[in-house]
Formats: C-alpha cells, sequence, structure tokens
C-alpha cells in the first residue's frame, strides 16, 4: 500500500477506534456508526471501504493481521479480544461503510 493510503486508513483506525474509543461508543459498531455519520460523502465511505479491503487481503497471516492493525494503523481495537478473527471484523467494517452508500 502507499504511504497515502496508510495515512487514510490511520486517519480511519487511528482516530475513531483509538485507546479510550470504548468511552464513545458500547461497541465497535457503534463506533463506525459514529464515522458514518460524520463522514462527507458515499464517496469518502465507498473509498475507504476499498482500502481496508485491499489491506485485509494483503499477504499476512491472521495474528501479522491483527498486529499491523495496532501497529501500522493505529487501532485499539482488538478483534480477537472481541471473539473475532480480523479479517472477518475488518470484512464486517468495509462492508458496513458500503451499505452506507446505498
Amino acid at each position: 500500500m502507499k504511504l497515502e493510503e496508510i495515512e487514510r486508513l490511520r486517519q480511519f483506525f487511528g482516530a475513531y477506534f483509538h485507546q479510550d474509543w470504548s468511552l464513545d461508543a458500547p461497541d465497535a459498531d457503534g463506533i463506525i456508526d459514529r464515522f458514518i455519520a460524520d463522514a462527507p460523502d458515499r464517496a469518502t465511505l465507498a473509498s475507504l471501504a476499498a482500502l481496508i479491503d485491499a489491506f485485509r487481503e494483503g499477504q499476512r497471516a491472521e495474528a501479522q493481521l491483527e498486529r499491523a492493525l495496532h501497529t501500522e494503523l493505529w487501532c485499539e481495537f482488538v478483534p480477537s479480544a472481541a471473539g473475532m478473527r480480523t479479517s472477518a471484523w475488518l470484512q464486517h467494517v468495509s462492508r458496513r461503510l458500503r451499505n452506507a452508500t446505498a
């Protein structure tokens, strides 16, 4: 991924799933809903969903993907702690963003 694409992902995951994200919403879906409400337009949601899919589809094992989510994208939500696979959670996030464009 290009640096500007990583930066866009950091702007989402780092800003919305920050260290105290659970104070902003009761669960991860609530955080996604906040982002959707804050998003300036549908194109922003669709392009972010595509970037999340590209990040997820990179050649990484599941544990590496979760570690990269934290270290590269600054996301403090830990999918495995919520009983989810990281790849499945990222797919869920991108699907929610795309559904919001319909």
